[in-house]
């Protein structure tokens, strides 16, 4: 045995001793009792969530599908062509709507508000051409 496994293993050692610490509180028991709680509580909001993902994805796809089409050509792929901070020049290429799977990942980042303003304006304009 090493001593960093030695140190390791101290530190494991260390953590379960603080564990005893969760039943002398019952501010901790609390806290514990509720996130044990926490996954049964949470089940039908998953459920409503995965129905409202599946069901605007399918409609994203009917709506939006090939819409967003990948730039191959030598001079417009180069990123620094685009203006800055654009769906192109950002390389945003997998966030579209041709798959139900490259549909999840864009509602995912709709959801967690990642850039939703640069997908937008780039659906945006690709309507309006």
């Amino acid at each position: 045995m090493t001593i960093w496994n030695i140190v390791r293993l101290s530190n494991i050692l260390l953590l379960t001793r603080t564990t005893r610490l969760i039943v002398l509180f019952p501010w901790t028991r609390l806290v514990v009792s509720v996130l044990a709680d926490l996954p049964s509580n949470l089940t039908p909001v998953l459920g409503i969530l995965i129905s409202a993902f599946y069901f605007y994805a399918l409609l994203g796809m009917n709506l939006f599908h090939d819409v967003i089409k990948y730039h191959n050509s030598t001079n417009s792929s180069n990123p620094e062509t685009y203006q800055c901070g654009t769906y192109q020049e950002l390389q945003y290429w997998s966030i579209h709507f041709n798959d139900f799977a490259a549909s999840l990942v864009l509602l995912w980042d709709l959801m967690v508000v990642n850039n939703w303003q640069i997908i937008v304006f780039a659906y945006q304009q690709a309507v309006n051409r």
